[in-house]
């Protein structure tokens, strides 16, 4: 009974598996092989019912600890992989704080403040990022001009790095600050702390601007130079102090003179010292030292000096050209100088030799070859070689213009050429220089004017006029100003209430209490919006605003807004300006380069 199940196994077992056909199968329907499938997995079960059981458990043990080595492979894998992930954090977060500390480091030593105090405020308690991040953001409030909290911040660093030195420095800087907001002491204070730290950060380049500071407070008076440098005056505690600034308002020097003049045009300064006086440059350099009672400006090279009642001449060196000799003196021109000697004036040239001797009872500068002198009340002419050109007979005399001079007597006007001849007899009632070849003269209360051989050229006919400029001459009729050219046509019909010559290519004119501008063809080109204006000079004109002052240019835009007390025209690029009695210096601009806490140090 036994052995018949095994042969039927073993027949099961041998029973050959049928080859696989060489030809491809027909191709069949799905409804085929929806139907083929059941049947396969029907006889895989077969097949497998089949096999011996011990056989089948062996390979089921063996499938099943395949599986389990492969699971406990997997997971060492990932156990490895974790590590190492792991291990590679540890290592970045190792790494990453250093390269962040020192990137921070570098944005603190690159001065970048803020950004510096962030970095360090993200690394938390690594190393000294704590400290590190209150030191920058103390220096980052100091640059926004947050003074008090950066000294308190620091305060509470004590003397970490130099905490300690940067607390006396933006002491210092609050200070200044104080000073430039009104508190004239405060000055003085940041003085004293500057002076404890001399050699930390800018300390000593602060300490030496602090007379600058002072000065940048504003001044009293202003003098221009020839060259465009300024003298500046201030009065403090009764006492006189001086300083000077180049043509761009750079601070040069300070100096403690009794007074000191700059005379307009020159390029030199009149100084004075316990009484005498002396001369120093635009650059501060003494080159006269104070010695004489009494000096004059500069011209032709030379300049007149006081001693002892008696006047001389010395030159740009200080060296005496012509000693102290005379009883008066002038200025030289055209190589000649009037002196006085025993009540009478004569003249001498440049080496002081006497060319005209002393006759007149007083003598003038010359101009065009000619000098007007004066005997008892009548005025005459001479030329340079002492010879009258007009004996004196006029009641006033005045010089040369174009050749032609103007004289008075008997209260009328006339005109006189270089030989003494009439070219317009005295008919005039009032009666102006000559310019461009003609001459504003008024008679009977009317206004033309006259060309060079006295020929009326414009019938006396206007209640007022002024002599032509760029071509154009302002006149007036019913109390209504216009404009004329050269031949007396109207080019701009009597229309303004006030109005002045042309300059710049642009006349002011009055329309009620409102100045403006108008062009040459009499358009108005800058509307009459100001309470007071002047004309244009260099691209610029001065303007008023209920009581103050300001600039405009010529399209009448404004540079400088109407806030000051006074103004001054512009020269070499600068204006003086005053504001509650003080003086400074803005440019074209309307930047303040000087005065009003500001100073010009670069």
């Amino acid at each position: 009974m036994s052995e018949q199940p095994r042969r039927r196994r073993r027949q099961v077992i041998d029973t050959p598996i049928p080859e696989a056909s060489a030809q491809p199968p027909e191709a069949e329907s799905a409804v085929q092989a929806a139907k083929r499938e059941p049947l396969q997995a029907a006889e895989r079960r077969q097949e497998k019912a089949a096999q011996p059981l011990p056989q089948r458990t062996q390979l089921k043990g063996k499938r099943k600890k395949k599986k389990k080595r492969s699971k406990g492979i997997l997971i060492a894998l990932i156990a490895l992989l974790t590590v190492l992930l792991l291990a590679a954090a540890g290592a970045f977060v190792l790494l990453s704080k250093p390269f962040a500390y020192h990137r921070a480091q570098d944005a603190l030593l690159a001065g970048q403040y803020q950004q510096a105090a962030e970095a360090f405020e993200k690394l938390g308690v690594y190393e000294d990022s704590a400290n590190l991040m209150m030191y920058c953001k103390a220096c980052a409030a100091a640059e926004n001009g947050e003074y008090d909290a950066a000294i308190h911040t620091l305060n509470l660093l004590g003397s970490y790095k130099d905490s300690a030195m940067r607390v006396v420095y933006y002491s210092a800087r609050r200070a200044e600050m104080q000073f430039e907001q009104g508190n004239a002491d405060a000055l003085d204070i940041a003085q004293e702390y500057y002076k404890t730290i001399p050699l930390f950060m800018d300390s000593d380049e602060r300490l030496q601007k602090i007379p600058m500071l002072r000065w940048a407070s504003g001044a009293h008076m202003i003098y221009r130079l020839k060259q465009g440098e300024s003298l500046i005056e201030l009065t403090k505690d009764d006492k006189r102090k001086y300083a000077l600034l180049d043509a761009s308002g750079r601070f040069i020097g300070e100096y403690d003179w009794d007074g000191a003049v700059a005379f307009y045009g020159d390029d030199v300064i009149c100084v004075m010292k316990d009484e005498k006086c002396g001369y120093m440059d635009p650059t501060g350099r003494v080159i006269i030292e104070p010695y004489w009672d009494d000096v004059s400006s500069f011209s032709e090279g030379l300049a007149f000096v006081k001693k002892d009642g008696k006047y001389g001449y010395i030159d740009t060196a200080g060296n005496i050209v012509v000693n102290p000799q005379w009883d008066d003196a002038s200025a030289f021109s055209e190589g000649l100088a009037a002196v006085k000697k025993k009540g009478k004036y004569g003249y001498i040239d440049t080496t002081g030799r006497l060319v005209i001797e002393p006759q007149w009872d007083h003598a003038y500068s010359f101009s065009d070859g000619f000098a007007e002198v004066k005997t008892g009340n009548k005025y005459g002419i001479i030329d340079a070689s002492g010879n009258v050109v007009s004996t004196p007979q006029w009641d006033s005399v005045y010089s040369f213009s174009e050749g032609i001079a103007r004289v008075k007597r008997n209260e009328k006007y006339g005109y006189i050429d270089t030989s003494g001849h009439f070219i317009s007899t005295n008919q005039w009632d009032y009666a102006y220089d000559f310019e461009d070849g003609v001459a504003l003269v008024k008679k009977d209360g009317k206004y033309g004017f006259i060309d060079a051989t006295g020929r009326v050229i414009i019938q006396p006919q206007w209640d007022n006029a002024y002599s032509f400029s760029n071509g154009f001459a302002c006149v007036k009729k019913d109390n209504k100003y216009g404009f004329i050219d050269t031949t007396g046509r109207v080019v701009c019909e009597p229309q303004w209430d006030d109005a002045s010559n042309f300059s710049d290519g642009l006349a002011l004119v009055k329309q009620g209490d409102k100045y403006g501008f108008i062009d040459t063809t009499g358009r108005v080109v800058i509307e009459l919006l100001w309470d007071s204006a002047y004309s244009f000079s260099d691209g610029f004109a001065l303007v008023e605003k209920d009581d103050k002052y300001g600039w405009i240019d010529s399209k009448g835009c404004i540079i400088s807004e109407p806030l000051w007390d006074d103004a001054g025209y512009f020269c070499e690029g600068l204006a003086a300006v005053k504001k509650d009695s003080m003086c400074g210096l803005i440019n074209t601009s309307g930047e303040i380069v000087y005065g009003f806490g500001v100073i010009n140090t670069q």
